[in-house]
């Protein structure tokens, strides 16, 4: 089969659909994705691989702050700043605490 050539006119539509059983799936989960939850799995991720203490993350909490007060955003991760970079993981840190701490609270 593999050393014979297919006219890709002549294969029906519906052989395709079949083929493809991820499509629906890929077209429900893609519909509800958007940049809210993308950025709270990137959070997430982030806090996973990040080396911090929390007496780290909580002295910086009043610089991330006065950052979100200036900049009107939260600090980004891939800033090209040191700074800002540590503060987003610092944030990561502090809402992946938070949200463990929520569902200790709630078992």
């Amino acid at each position: 089969m593999v050393r014979k050539f297919i006219n890709v006119r002549d294969i029906d539509i519906e052989l395709i659909d079949s083929v493809n059983t991820f499509q629906e799936r890929f077209e429900v989960a893609s519909k509800s994705l958007n940049s809210e939850l993308l950025s709270h799995v990137q959070s997430a991720m982030v806090a996973l691989r990040v080396n911090m203490t929390g007496d780290e993350a909580r002295t910086l909490w009043p610089r991330i702050k006065a950052f979100r007060a200036a900049e009107g955003h939260e600090p980004n991760v891939h800033s090209a700043n040191p700074l800002e970079k540590r503060m987003a993981e610092a944030l990561a840190w502090l809402k992946a605490e938070k949200a463990k701490r929520l569902r200790e609270g709630a078992l």
